[in-house]
């Protein structure tokens, strides 16, 4: 019974490994470096050329992604020019090896000359003689309306800083007791004395109804 078993699995091993091989499928793996040092092309994007699907090379410029026979590969990089590689449709076996050279690509740009002005009065002058159009100052009634600055802030319970502060110190108690049960807030003396003041407020009186 074993010994039937053993020879169902392999003989289906070796239907898999040939209609791998029959369908024009390989694995295409290899390494992304730039010319001249040879350094890793860290990170670049390998993909079909109809987009259909891709990967990304690793920190040392490995790649590796199966494909077809008679596929173009893409492989793109921020400071390098794009380079295209066709799968050989003679290759013998289920991979493909090979190392891609990226060549850098060098953009220049137009010369830009920043002077500074003389005196802050001509800053000032320049800033009241600016040509702002039409639509922007429409725009900007619009945005900084009194009343539409009002309905935004209704229903907030602090201002900018109040708000950036009290974020802050719920993170710094968060990262204190991470990893562990928070702290029971029973024996927290400023919490006692914040619920303490709240009842001599009132804050807790049921309000009647108008």
């Amino acid at each position: 019974m074993r010994l039937n078993k053993l020879i169902s699995l392999l003989a289906l091993l070796i239907s898999v490994n040939v209609s791998f091989a029959t369908s024009g499928v390989v694995q295409f793996s290899g390494l992304v470096v730039e010319t001249g040092t040879m350094e890793p092309a860290s990170y670049t994007s390998v993909y079909l050329a109809d987009g259909s699907r891709g990967v990304i090379a690793n920190s040392e410029g490995f790649f590796s992604m199966a494909v077809e026979k008679g596929d173009t590969i893409v492989f793109q990089c921020i400071g390098y020019k794009t380079k295209k590689v066709v799968i050989p449709e003679t290759i013998d076996g289920d991979s493909y090896i090979t190392t891609v050279i990226l060549d850098k690509d060098v953009i220049n740009l137009k010369e830009v000359v920043v002077r500074p002005l003389p005196e802050p009065a001509l800053l000032r002058q320049a800033i009241v003689n600016l040509d702002v159009p039409d639509d922007l100052l429409v725009l900007a009634d619009e945005t900084f309306a009194q009343s539409q600055l009002e309905d935004w802030t209704l229903g907030l319970k602090y201002d900018g800083s109040e708000s950036f502060k009290a974020f802050v110190d719920k993170t710094v108690q968060q990262n204190y007791s991470e990893g562990q049960a928070q702290p029971m807030k029973i024996a927290d003396i400023a919490a006692w004395a914040q619920f303490i003041n709240s009842i001599k407020k009132g804050k807790f009186k049921k309000k009647d109804d108008d």
